[in-house]
């Protein structure tokens, strides 16, 4: 959403799932989350369960996760910036390509 300069809510409004990482851009240290409706989080829920995976300690992670968001969160606009910035540079290298236009801070 920040690479598109538009809100979160606005970049999946078209979407009747979503999935968020948190551990890319915003930093936090391990999870994700998704959306959608209860019946397909609870389909979700369970293929996790299915696939042998848990959550332990997710109070804790979901504090982190809450930090990231507030404090890195307003701030992602900012790395696609440098992302773009070092691109540029990189391009410069004779015997490198870079894909440009570069979108966001995640490759």
């Amino acid at each position: 959403a920040a690479a598109l300069g538009v809100t979160p809510a606005r970049a999946v409004e078209a979407a009747d799932s979503v999935s968020v990482c948190l551990s890319k851009a915003l930093g936090a240290p391990v999870g994700s989350v998704v959306v959608g409706t209860r019946a397909f989080i609870a389909k979700c829920r369970r293929l996790r369960k299915a696939c042998g995976g848990t959550m332990r300690q997710a109070g804790t992670l979901a504090a982190a996760a809450l930090t990231a968001h507030g404090e890195i969160g307003p701030l992602i606009h900012v790395d696609h910036s440098r992302m773009s910035d070092l691109a540029a540079g990189l391009s410069k290298i004779q015997g490198l390509k870079v894909q440009r236009p570069v979108q966001s801070n995640i490759a």
